[in-house]
């Protein structure tokens, strides 16, 4: 019975990988199938077994999930299609309070493949499209070159004279490179974001649920905000009315990422358990 939830669970994400990077959309009815047809599934086996574990397990697990998921949501760090994709997985690989359950080595592969999946993510797209984002890369670079001149400095002349062994000195160089790579990556990830996944779009190619980069004010009031969490059909209308190209942010499809993370969990286990 287990298997025919792995399997499902494999499909699924395959799936919802494949319209997240196609259309930048999780279809509801696949994000909502699955969650039904995973407790339904659990439903029949516990009613055959007599059991109400499988079923509950099933239960714990959309609840964890729902709970991570509106934190994300709601911090604004996930859209609703990444969000109640994690609770079909939750409800198809349920939950319980062993490190190597399903479910919890997915969720702590999870962070290592989204940063992974993220970081590639964004060096293909920033690779790929160099012309328009180095100049917005180069400008915020720019902007902080002479500090990062008189730290290196000072970093290199405190190494060099301070009375380490060689070992520590290779690793806080190490650290520190580490460090500046981080940041440069960081610098990264904002000019990809400012050059490539802000656009300005016709209201007519909204979609529910699309963040606005910028506020849009029509007659001294505010119809659509950033700080709003993703647009509303509603909202979609009224702004159709002004017929106004709105600037909307895009994301990375993240989907795959959760396909990776599944996969690792297969193959490997909980990740964790290894550092541990």
């Amino acid at each position: 019975m287990l298997t025919i939830l792995l399997i499902l669970c494999f499909v699924f994400l395959f799936l919802a990988s494949a319209f997240d990077i196609r259309t930048h959309e999780i279809p509801d009815w696949l994000n909502y199938g699955i969650i039904i047809l995973a407790l339904l599934y659990r439903l029949i086996w516990s009613l055959v077994a007599w059991n109400n574990s499988f079923l509950l397990e099933g239960l714990f697990g959309l609840g964890i999930a729902l709970a991570i998921a509106c934190f994300l949501f709601y911090t604004g760090q996930w859209g609703g299609g990444d969000a109640k994709s994690l609770m079909g997985v939750g409800a198809l690989l349920g939950f319980n309070l062993s490190l190597n359950h399903n479910f919890s080595g997915f969720l702590v592969n999870l962070i290592f493949a989204g940063a992974t999946y993220s970081v590639f993510c964004i060096l293909f797209i920033a690779l790929n499209n160099w012309k328009k984002i180095s100049k917005e890369y180069n400008k915020k670079v720019s902007n902080y070159l002479f500090k990062f001149m008189i730290v290196s400095f000072v970093i290199l002349i405190f190494l060099l004279l301070i009375r380490i062994n060689v070992d520590l000195k290779i690793f806080l160089t190490g650290a520190y490179i580490a460090g500046w790579s981080l940041y440069l990556l960081t610098i990264l990830v904002k000019s990809v974001e400012q050059a490539y996944m802000i656009r300005l779009v016709s209201p007519s190619k909204l979609t529910e649920g699309d963040w606005i980069a910028k506020e849009v004010r029509y007659k001294g009031k505010t119809i659509a905000s950033p700080k709003d969490l993703g647009l509303s059909i509603e909202q979609i209308n009224k702004l159709k009315k002004i017929n106004k190209k709105i600037l909307v942010k895009y994301g990375i499809p993240f989907l795959p990422s959760f396909l990776i993370s599944f996969i690792v969990t297969l193959l490997a286990g909980n990740l964790l358990s290894y550092i541990l």
